[in-house]
């Protein structure tokens, strides 16, 4: 059996993660590193922006997504959500 290590990453590895983007047939603009930092920038809202490095260094799929809270306190754990603008996108390979 051939096992496979990750690396997981953050968005702040910008130029590596914008690469991917720009390349990728479904990249959107909800996957770039800019709308993380804008979803970090916004009141209430949270991003989860990670991705699996293989172990060339190459990102082989991609997650972004934000957890937006509408209420502060306790309450907070009924009134959020966490939102994907766009689909998780990976390579189209056996990896």
């Amino acid at each position: 059996m051939n096992q496979q290590t990750f690396q997981i990453v953050t968005a702040e590895d910008r130029e590596r993660w914008d690469s991917y983007v720009e390349t990728h047939p479904k990249g959107t603009i909800f996957h770039t590193s800019d709308m993380v930092r804008v979803f970090a920038a916004t009141r209430q809202h949270e991003p989860l922006a990670i991705a699996a490095v293989n172990g060339a260094g190459e990102i082989v799929a991609l997650l972004a997504a934000v957890h937006v809270r509408t209420l502060n306190g306790a309450a907070s754990r009924f009134a959020s959500r966490s939102i994907q603008y766009a689909e998780p996108i990976c390579n189209n390979d056996e990896e």
